[in-house]
This record gives C-alpha cells, sequence and structure tokens, in this order.
C-alpha cells in the first residue's frame, strides 16, 4: 500500500509542476490506487493553493473528502481543466460581486470562473444564511489566484447556489442546471 501512496504522491507533484499556464485543476487518476480524485494543482508555477474537495470513488458517485460510493451514480459537479475545454458561461469574480450573478448551462455544460480581481477568491457550492456560509460538497474552487480560473461540470440538473468563502455576505450567486 505505500508503493501506491508514493505513486499518488509522484503523480500530484508531477501534475502540480505541469500546471504552471494559470489553471486552477485537472483531474489526477491514480490507476495504482483505483480513484480518482480533483487537487487544488497548479495555480502558476505549480503551487498547490487550496484543495478541490471533490473526489470521485471507481464507480462514480460521490463529492466530498472521503471519496465516492462506486455506485456509478452522475456526480452533480466537478472541477475540471479549463484548457481546451468548451465553456457554456463564464462569470468574472470581481468584489463585490460576481458578474453576472445568475447564469444556466445544460447537463454536461462547464461554467468558467475567471478571477478578474487583485485578490484570490473562490467559488463555494453552498448557501449562505445571515453571514454563515454553508457549503453542500458539490464543489469548491479553491483560492483561485489574480488572472486565473476555475471551471466545473455540471453532470446533474438542478439549482446550485455559490459564494466566494472569503466575501460571503457579497459575493453568491446560482447556477441553474438544465
Amino acid at each position: 500500500m505505500n508503493g501506491h501512496r508514493f505513486v499518488a504522491a509522484a503523480l500530484f507533484a508531477f501534475v502540480s509542476a505541469a500546471c504552471g499556464d494559470g489553471e486552477r485543476v485537472d483531474e489526477v487518476t491514480s490507476s495504482a490506487a483505483g480513484s480518482t480524485s480533483s487537487h487544488g494543482a497548479g495555480t502558476g508555477g505549480g503551487a498547490a493553493t487550496g484543495g478541490g474537495s471533490t473526489a470521485t470513488g471507481t464507480g462514480g458517485a460521490g463529492t466530498g473528502a472521503t471519496g465516492g460510493s462506486g455506485s456509478g451514480a452522475a456526480t452533480a459537479a466537478s472541477i475540471v481543466a479549463c484548457e481546451g475545454a468548451t465553456i457554456a458561461s463564464t462569470i468574472s469574480m470581481v468584489l463585490p460581486n460576481y458578474d453576472p450573478d445568475a447564469t444556466s448551462v445544460a447537463v454536461s455544460g462547464i461554467l468558467k470562473f475567471q478571477n478578474d480581481d487583485i485578490v484570490p477568491l473562490t467559488a463555494t457550492s453552498g448557501t449562505v444564511r445571515g453571514a454563515v456560509p454553508t457549503p453542500d460538497g458539490n464543489w469548491d474552487t479553491g483560492d483561485i489566484v489574480p488572472g486565473a480560473s476555475a471551471c466545473v461540470r455540471f453532470g446533474v440538473a438542478g439549482d446550485y447556489p455559490f459564494y466566494c468563502s472569503a466575501h460571503p455576505a457579497s459575493m453568491q450567486g446560482t447556477v441553474s442546471v438544465r
């Protein structure tokens, strides 16, 4: 099992070093460990900038730090590479809000979050009640540094609220997936 951890760590380090074009993350597959995980690999120079918290088991279903159940069900949302992707919609991130703060994409569509501000910002799925954010575990871009972007692919129809974890009172939005 320790060999599997070494292979996974080496693969993560390789992806981190290779992803230096301002892109937030790419999915990393470890055949040795038998799973696919999204990691915060790669804003500028390959340094990790926070965790994408989506992990999918070998059968498909499941989000969150513990990984999937392997049941084969569709994943509501997952972080994907922006480079080469067909972007359905783009949201500009500039304090004090997202622009636009509401958009829609088709099932399997990709939404791009572009940080056009001078400070790191996030797009975290969940709600804000009062001043208290509550993530729902569908996706979390982690910090997106200025000038960089993160992309989310939506696999299940529905309405997905999101917020910036650093500015939840003012930065909130909704994605409608049809």
